[in-house]
């Protein structure tokens, strides 16, 4: 371009000048320029030659002014200009050779061409122009000048499609489809014709037409992968989907449209509801766009509609054919989605008609329905199966719970008597039978049941805590206690063993696996494992645990036996890189029929076992080799388990004899531990019952299942392993029943350690006793058993709790308060949430009396606290009183008091009250006060004292009150109680200064002596002194009275809430003045037990002595808010 340009700022002005030149011959040069523009001259045409056209022109520039005259030159010239292109300027020495020659046939030949030549070149101009403008993006302007080009030159074939372009851009799309049409009509065989007449119909939304546009294109030339974009794209928005497939289907992976080839077919597919096609479509397109999440979200939703699809055709099939694994999966699935009606509906249909082969889905919907709260159709759903299975104990055991919950214990009572005499060693029917006579108050039966249980499982600590408390709550305390104090005795090593058992693991939230509590998702387990790790347990094996029970070879310190059953791959798969991460190791229990391929594909083979098991982190133990299996147990074709059943022989027509049972086990244990030596290389020395039945539960047609497949285990295998709620292990356990716990598959790993602490068998004695103590009012023994709790590593949380509850023993609330607020910050503990709200809970206590005498003297007394505040440790409290006493001799006097008092607990074993009340007297007494102090002490568990003393009313009686006689007083209480023992003694002495001079003393000594622990039935004795100084009419003023008492006393429940509490105590007394005789003191009372926050308690006591009887009626009423 450079060169161009200074060629024409010299061929310009000479042009000018030259116009004006005559047409005459030339000139010769002179004689000194002819070498000169020879060279010129030469290289000139050398140039043009070339095709160099610029080099050229500036050599016939020189030329020219070198023979300025010369028209050759100029002809030589305009050749290379128009050879350039430069039309205008070639013109212009055309004119210039004819001024010089006006006939020059060339000259004249260029000019007559140039006209068109100049429009050709404002067109070539102008296409330049408007390629820029398109180029910058302004349409409008291109447009505009594509507009008169397509005037200027309609023939000009690529001026359309240019043109169509700008006018697409600018959304013309009338115009776009009118000038495309004619390009149709022009070129009617060109299928990129009939593209821009499909892209303009389209924008304008002519659908069909553009579809018959774009068809069209494509019979002309099929491969167009854009345009099947483009129509595969019109028949979606038409949502015409099979045309949309068939057009879009023939595009390769190679080709360039089939990025967005992949959306298109995954939309119509989508909504054509061909879910598989959508999904694995969507899933391409989000390979090519991984960052659009519209393709994500549909390419999920297809997955799920697809899965969708599929349940409601493996519904349809289940439901027809009865096939009981897909319908459990299906349920299962319904369950874990939260739809847990819809899973129920599902059950239902399955079950419209019920055979024995349908017995484990029946109880699973009858468990739906208890989880529901359905109780109705919980019984409903029971009965059926017991119609068609009378002895199926799993749903007898259901049918027990049903009626409990629907308040029939007694019935369920029966049922679970019913479950004993099918099977004598049915653990949940003799837990049922305690739990159900516990509830009808029936606590001796509930005792002896209760001691068969221990009977049954002797080295069980979690059986002797339940036998314990059983007969505790039935009033044999000492037995309790005895009971867990031989089981200390028995356990000096304080080595605990936790056994953990899991399942199946999943990395899904929403697995229908999780439906089942057994299996765990992988997030919980990985938070489970981590949490072991960290709170210090060292993995062992079934071997080392082998070796301490045979060998008392010592484990280490926090051990923990962590389990799998059956054999499971994603067991091994997915929990091994956790195990590897937090240094721990696992025993599997295998199931050797699913090893061997007779089961689903989801097990291990003995190469994947052999794999795991040199790692060093997994133990291969035995789970059984076909114990798994259900057989044959009626000719009708019931099923039940392999080890608690006699089988089924229908070549023969019997079912096995009892020898052929106990054979058929002895073979199977044996062959499971000639397999896993063969594989492994290791022999079996633990066995896992599979579920964990061995004949304590679950249905069997062998009564003595249990006892024998205990003596079979041990007779092949060193240990054997059961489930059971806690899963932690002492010494003393019997090694054929060792127990393991399934963690709950909601739990974190914290709550995980929280348990084995808290459950650690020695732990849950020790705070048995502190409970135990607690209720008896013996804080220091409390104290000493939560001490222990604390040296044997009871979580930080739950000492607290403990701690809180001695304080509110010891009716300090605000402290207890405090620390069950620290608790609870800990650990997600009840007992604390209860503490503190109990302990916020006003109470009120009001108390009637009535009395009379032989004396014509009576009064009734209206008695009222209401508990108001604390500050600090201070409870503060109103006090009201109003009372009438009256006299056949004097004016009735009425006593309305009120005032204030507080309670002030000094530690946990002394205790500071004290209340001041204002009396308003009616009649001739003066107002005046009463002024009140006591000090409870508990210097031992076994003694305690009340000191008391102040300033009262002498308020026994209206003749009293009217003289005004009031009385400072001193009163000391003293008791002592063997502990767990019979005895009890009791001494009291009680000064007098009365305000009319007189003084009164009394004292007593009592003792008694429990006589049957049942019903509470003692004996007591009791010597009395009591004597007013001198004689007064105005109230009882006994005179050296001295009785001696002996008598019986009893306390018996009536209800769980009622009890009933009398004494008769018949005396001998001697009074001064007065002869010998014989007298009593009868006293009843009753409990009743409102509520957990209402206390009735109503008594009446007849009271005589010489020549003075005493008739008192009092109710006493307390009330928690």
């Amino acid at each position: 371009m450079k060169n161009i340009s200074r060629s024409l700022c010299f061929i310009i002005p000479m042009f000018l000048a030259r116009t004006a030149w005559p047409a005459v011959a030339p000139l010769p040069p002179a004689a000194a320029n002819r070498a000169r523009i020879e060279t010129v001259r030469q290289k000139a045409v050398a140039s043009y030659q070339r095709g160099d056209y610029d080099q050229a022109i500036r050599y016939y520039e020189e030329w020219s002014r070198l023979d300025p005259k010369n028209p050759l030159v100029l002809k030589d010239l305009m050749w290379a200009l128009r050879d350039r292109k430069y039309t205008s300027e070639a013109a212009a020495v055309a004119r210039e050779i004819l001024g010089l020659r006006p006939k020059d046939p060339d000259a004249l030949k260029l000019l007559g061409r140039s006209s068109e030549a100049e429009s050709a070149d404002r067109a070539q101009a102008m296409r330049r122009k408007a390629g820029e403008l398109a180029v910058r993006g302004d349409w409008a302007e291109a447009a505009a000048l594509y507009r008169e080009l397509m005037t200027q030159a309609p023939s000009d074939s690529t001026i359309a499609p240019k043109f169509l372009s700008c006018l697409r851009r600018l959304g013309q799309f009338q115009e776009g489809a009118a000038v495309a049409a004619e390009l149709t009509q022009a070129r009617p065989q060109d299928p990129e014709s009939w593209n821009w007449l499909g892209h303009m119909e389209s924008g304008l939304e002519h659908g069909d037409l553009a579809v018959s546009a774009y068809q069209r294109s494509l019979e002309l030339a099929p491969d167009q992968p854009k345009i099947r974009v483009a129509l595969g794209t019109l028949h979606i928005n038409m949502r015409d989907f099979d045309r949309a497939i068939a057009v879009l289907s023939p595009l390769s992976g190679d080709d360039k449209g089939m990025a967005k080839a992949h959306v298109l077919l995954a939309k119509a597919q989508y909504w054509k509801r061909d879910y598989a096609q959508a999904a694995l479509n969507w899933s391409k397109a989000n390979q090519k766009f991984p960052d659009n999440a519209e393709y994500g979200l549909y390419e999920t939703k297809s997955a799920l509609y697809q899965l969708q699809e599929a349940k409601e055709r493996l519904k349809s099939t289940a439901l027809s054919q009865k096939q009981s694994r897909a319908l459990e999966f299906l349920s299962d699935d319904l369950f874990m989605q939260g739809d847990m009606p819809e899973a129920q509906r599902l059950l239902e249909e399955s079950l419209k008609t019920m055979t024995p082969a349908d017995e484990a889905r029946a109880l699973k919907l009858a468990e739906l329905y208890q989880k529901s709260g359905n109780t109705a159709k919980w019984g409903v759903i029971v009965n059926r199966v017991l119609d068609i299975l009378p002895q199926d104990l799993e749903a007898l055991e259901m049918k027990a719970a049903q009626l409990i919950e629907t308040g029939q214990p007694q019935k369920a009572l029966e049922v679970y008597k019913e479950m004993r005499r099918l099977n004598p060693h049915c653990l949940p029917a003799l837990l049922g039978i305690v739990s159900v006579e516990m509830r009808l108050g029936h606590k001796a039966q509930a005792a002896q049941a209760a001691r068969q249980l221990s009977a049954a499982e002797t080295a069980n600590p979690y059986t002797v805590l339940n036998t314990a408390s059983l007969l505790y709550e039935a009033g044999e305390p000492r037995q309790a206690k005895r009971l867990l104090q031989d089981w200390l005795d028995d356990n000096p090593d304080h080595t605990v063993l936790p056994v953990l058992l899991y399942h199946g693991l999943t990395p899904f939230a929403k697995d229908p696996l999780l439906a089942y509590p057994y299996h765990m998702s992988l997030s919980v387990f990985e938070d489970q494992m981590r949490a072991l790790h960290d709170a210090g347990y060292a993995p062992v094996t079934a071997a080392q645990v082998a070796r301490w029970y045979y060998d008392r070879t010592p484990l280490p310190p926090k051990p923990i036996l962590i389990t799998f059953d059956d054999g499971r791959l994603d067991s091994l798969t997915y929990a091994d890189p956790i195990l590897s991460q937090h240094r721990l190791k696992a025993t599997m229990f295998a199931a050797l029929v699913n090893v061997e391929g007779q089961s689903s594909p989801g097990f291990a083979s003995w190469t994947t076992l052999r794999q795991f098991h040199n790692t060093g982190r997994w133990e291969i133990q035995s789970h059984g080799n076909n114990a798994h299996r259900r057989i044959p147990t009626s000719p009708e074709g019931e099923q039940g388990r392999f080890l608690l059943n006699r089988q089924w022989l229908a070549a023969e027509g019997r079912l096995e004899t009892e020898e052929e049972w106990r054979r058929r086990i002895v073979e199977d244990h044996e062959r499971g531990k000639q397999l896993i030596a063969q594989n492994i290389g290791e022999v079996p020395c633990a066995f896992a019952f599979p579920e964990g039945y061995y004949g304590q539960q679950g249905n069997s047609n062998v009564p003595e299942a249990a006892p024998i497949n205990l003596e079979l285990t041990r007779d092949s295998f060193q240990t054997s392993y059961v489930q059971d709620g806690y899963g932690l292990n002492v010494h003393t356990d019997n090694t054929a029943l060792l127990r393991r716990l399934i963690p709950e598959n909601t739990w974190t790993g914290k709550d995980l350690v929280r348990y084995l602490e808290n459950n650690n068998p020695f732990n849950r004695v020790y705070l048995q006793r502190a409970h135990w103590a607690l209720d008896e009012g013996h804080p220091h023994e409390a104290l000493r058993w939560l001490r222990q709790l604390e040296a044997n590593g009871a979580s930080p949380g739950k000492l607290l709790a403990e701690q809180a509850q001695l304080q509110f023993a010891a009716d300090n609330p605000v402290q207890g308060r405090q620390l069950a607020r620290r608790a609870l910050a800990m650990e997600d503990l009840p007992e604390a949430a209860q503490l503190i709200s109990s302990g916020t809970v006003p109470a009120w206590l009001p108390t009637y009396l009535y009395q009379r005498d032989n004396q014509d003297r009576s009064n009734w007394i209206l008695d009222q606290t209401f508990d108001v505040a604390h500050t600090g440790v201070v409870k503060w409290s109103l006090r009201h009183q109003r009372g009438e006493y009256m006299h056949s001799n004097a004016p009735t006097v009425v006593d309305n008091a009120g005032g204030i008092s507080l309670d002030i607990p000094l530690g946990l074993f002394h205790h500071f009250s004290a209340e001041g009340l204002a009396h308003f007297l009616t009649g001739s007494p003066q107002n005046t006060y009463s002024l009140n102090g006591g000090l409870q002490s508990r210097w031992t568990d076994e003694f305690k004292t009340q000191l008391q003393g102040g300033h009262a009313l002498y308020n026994t009686n209206a003749l009293a009150l009217a003289n005004n006689v009031g009385a400072d007083y001193g009163d000391l209480l003293a008791r002592w109680n063997q502990k767990d023992g019979p005895w009890q003694i009791s001494a009291r002495g009680r000064g007098s200064a009365l305000t009319d001079g007189n003084r009164r003393l009394t004292a007593w000594l009592e003792g008694s002596r429990e006589l049957v622990a049942f019903g509470h039935l003692r004996a007591a004795a009791r010597l009395t002194y009591d004597d007013m100084r001198a004689l007064s009419p105005n109230y009882y003023s006994p005179q050296g009275l001295r009785m001696a008492a002996l008598g019986p006393e009893f306390s018996f429940p009536l209800r769980r809430n009622l009890e009933l509490t009398a004494r008769y105590m018949p005396a001998y007394a001697q009074e001064s003045g007065r002869s010998r005789r014989y007298e009593s003191d009868t006293e009843a009372s009753l409990i009743w037990r409102i509520s957990d926050r209402a206390t009735l308690q109503p008594s009446y006591e007849y009271y005589t002595a010489p020549g003075y009887s005493n008739s008192i009626y009092m109710a006493q009423f307390e009330l928690h808010f």
